[in-house]
């Protein structure tokens, strides 16, 4: 059975679940899903990022699939350096990638918001305050270039995401909840959703074997698979992604046959 289309939101996975380039990816999943992860990176020494005949073969798989894309915005970022070279860098990164991939008609852009080089965020208390003026500065330099805020999904990561909410709140941004990292965190699933779902465009869904998250979701305890898919059932947002946030077949395929048995 298929997961596409079967739900009032719209099931998707990373374009890394074959051990291939982005087209190919798309083409294996296009029957099998509503929405794609683009996951992308760039580097001064290696770079994802599509040329034109790509973008073009994109469009044209959306349109002839009904596929819509999210685009997940490199991850080696840091818009919230108090160094202003690493700060500005890292905007001018995120403006390359977001002028480029609005070409697909993105449904989000899933944003991470740290200020160093720790991807996830990690950091004290009074370091993750320091960050929040760079932020500041960061999206609003973003938004002064045109950037659809609302279209910016921050991801929740491993500090207390309640340190960003007057930057949510001020700018007008989306939220993307992952819930490996909030169980990996140790945060509350059930505060998280109820404070947040209604902002949330995006959820990333996986599960935790062995203390390291993006797994299959067999890994997720029923009853908390259960409240998930339940709770966004009865929380219907227009075009709400519930992305399979995993990077290969078999946790592909566990965890399509566990969403089949949620299928009404």
């Amino acid at each position: 059975m298929s997961i596409k289309d079967k739900f009032p939101f719209r099931i998707g996975t990373s374009s890394y679940i074959i051990p291939d380039d982005i087209i190919p990816n798309i083409k294996f999943l296009a029957s099998q899903v509503d929405d794609i992860e683009i996951l992308l990176f760039e580097s001064d020494e290696i770079s994802n990022l599509p040329d034109e005949k790509v973008i073009e073969e994109m469009n044209l798989l959306s349109k002839h699939n009904d596929l819509t894309y999210n685009i997940h915005l490199p991850i080696d970022i840091a818009l919230g350096a108090t160094d202003e070279f690493v700060r500005k860098n890292s905007v001018q990164k995120c403006l390359r990638v977001i002028d480029l991939m609005q070409k697909v008609n993105p449904l989000a852009y899933i944003l991470h918001l740290t200020g160093n080089a720790n991807i996830m965020g990690e950091g004290t208390t009074e370091t993750i305050k320091d960050w929040l003026p760079s932020l500041r500065k960061s999206l609003k330099e973003m938004e002064e270039k045109g950037v659809q805020m609302s279209l910016l999904c921050v991801e929740t990561l491993s500090y207390p995401f309640h340190y960003l909410d007057n930057l949510i709140e001020d700018f007008n941004l989306s939220v993307c909840l992952d819930v490996g990292h909030i169980l990996i965190y140790g945060y509350s699933l059930q505060e998280y959703f109820k404070k947040y779902l209604n902002k949330t465009k995006v959820i990333h869904l996986h599960g935790i074997l062995k203390g390291k998250d993006h797994n299959d979701i067999s890994n997720l305890p029923k009853e908390t698979l259960d409240y998930i898919i339940s709770t966004i059932k009865n929380n219907q947002v227009k075009d709400r992604i519930v992305t399979l946030e995993i990077f290969n077949e078999n946790d592909f395929f566990v965890s399509k046959n566990i969403l089949e048995g949620y299928v009404e």
